[in-house]
């Protein structure tokens, strides 16, 4: 196989990428012989497309964006990505960063805040900040409230 940078050859097969419509092409450069006659056929494969370095699994993630104080209350904006935040359903764990991410879902001990809406999440105040917290994070959580590792960030508390 090789590329020659505009579609790849090999072994009598050649296929044309069609990014804008994610779509190839691959055409069979011998059309197979019948005992007496040439033969010509037209097949349509449907195969899966692999890529190096790159995942084919869209994957979901949230990140906070920012953080104000009113009335003693954090206004926490965030954004899902590849996910709408629902409960029962895939929603958000968020933990102050005295909390290791790996505690803010089941089965860790956390504690942590199950939220299954829409930003601005306001469900921790200053009465609720430990002492040492610098920082709000924010993880996916799975519908058994386990955690998706690196599926978020911490942001600074004001």
């Amino acid at each position: 196989r090789y590329w020659d940078g505009t579609h790849w050859s090999g072994s009598g097969v050649s296929c044309t990428p069609a990014p804008a419509s994610n779509q190839v092409t691959c055409a069979i450069m011998n059309p197979p012989m019948g005992e007496y006659a040439l033969m010509t056929a037209i097949y349509e494969a449907y195969l899966p497309v692999m890529m190096n370095g790159v995942s084919a699994t869209t994957s979901t993630s949230a990140q906070i964006t920012g953080i104000t104080l009113s009335g003693g209350q954090y206004a926490v904006t965030f954004v899902s990505n590849n996910f709408t935040p629902q409960l029962p359903g895939t929603h958000v764990h968020f933990f102050f960063n005295t909390v290791p991410p790996e505690e803010a879902g089941m089965p860790g001990a956390g504690p942590w805040y199950v939220y299954g809406g829409g930003s601005p999440f306001t469900g921790y105040g200053l009465a609720d900040k430990p002492a040492a917290a610098t920082q709000l994070c924010v993880l996916v959580a799975n519908p058994n409230h386990s955690v998706q590792s690196g599926s978020g960030n911490c942001y600074d508390l004001p």
